[in-house]
């Protein structure tokens, strides 16, 4: 007797495991207009990450007011977390240091009930950072640093795409102010 041979689609339904969602974020601010863009882009799978380039179709650009760059960062790692799929394993490219090192942050700063600890007055940043933390719950994102502006012809596909992003966010912050002007 011949053992049993699983076919390719009884393997496919074996394999339970969810896609993994990959999230690329960034900001772009104006201090002086207090005006940010949030940028995102999300690939599902791995294949799709890998073969597939950031093009315009896939970005997500939202324009906010803000009072300040790392709101800003925060604030597009959050919008991007929502667009992950439930239940989907999610990597988050950012190049915002404060991101990625807020998960460390996050015992001390709910053991001082997000308050500062030299003058007691709430943290400006607290409603985002219990908004990110309940989203980090949720989505339990591994974050990854990539450093931002990085030129040359030995560009990963992670810079390369990040690099696509960052420039899209920037341009469109521009576009913003000069149609817009005061």
């Amino acid at each position: 007797m011949q053992p049993a041979r699983a076919c390719a689609t009884d393997l496919k339904s074996v394999n339970m495991e969810p896609e993994t969602c990959y999230i690329y974020t960034d900001a772009s601010f104006s201090k002086s207009r207090s005006l940010a863009i949030l940028g995102s882009a999300v690939f599902l799978g791995r294949a799709a990450h890998e073969s597939e380039s950031i093009s315009s179709a896939k970005l997500q650009l939202v324009r906010t007011q803000e009072t300040n760059n790392i709101r800003a960062e925060i604030q597009g790692a959050i919008r991007a977390l929502r667009n992950c799929p439930h239940g989907a394993r999610a990597i988050l490219y950012t190049d915002c240091q404060t991101t990625v090192i807020l998960p460390s942050r996050r015992a001390k700063l709910e053991a001082l009930d997000y308050r500062s600890k030299a003058k007691k007055c709430r943290l400006a940043n607290a409603e985002l950072y219990q908004e990110f933390y309940s989203l980090f719950d949720l989505v339990q994102p591994e974050l990854i640093w990539v450093k931002g502006h990085h030129t040359g012809p030995s560009r990963t596909r992670i810079q390369k795409n990040f690099s696509f992003l960052d420039k899209a966010v920037r341009e469109n912050l521009r576009t913003e102010l000069s149609e817009n002007p005061r």
